[in-house]
């Protein structure tokens, strides 16, 4: 691994680590932080696989199968925890999926956010 992706892999390691400790204890929504909670603990999970397996060089591919997953789980988690109307939740709970086009929700996202289409761009 050239000394580029090895400072870049620890970034994200430490980036990773920031996240799940500025997440870390309980809310009191017991439904919209609930559902947010566990989109956010499968993003950590999926996002800590892709680290592992890209330090296996021969593991890149499959760490990048998981990219499309972590982007949507985190689009959904962003979804619920702040757009999502109380409907929508209740729609979330039962299992139905009112997130909308993908490119709708990360319109919303971006907007949201003022990511200047960060979001956006990793869409498609």
């Amino acid at each position: 691994m050239d000394s580029q992706t090895e400072f870049e892999m620890e970034r994200a390691q430490e980036m990773h680590q920031f996240i799940a400790d500025k997440a870390a204890g309980t809310y009191s929504n017991p439904d919209r932080l609930a559902l947010f909670a566990a989109f956010f603990s499968l993003a950590q999970s999926h996002h800590e696989a892709i680290l592992l397996l890209c330090q296996e060089e021969r593991l890149v591919g499959s760490a990048y199968a998981l990219f499309r997953p972590l982007v949507e789980v985190v689009n959904r988690g962003l979804f619920t925890a702040f757009l999502a109307t109380e409907e929508e939740v209740e729609d979330i709970k039962r299992g139905r999926t009112p997130y909308g086009h993908v490119e709708t929700l990360t319109k919303r996202l971006d907007d949201l956010f003022d990511t200047q289409g960060l979001f956006a761009a990793y869409a498609g």
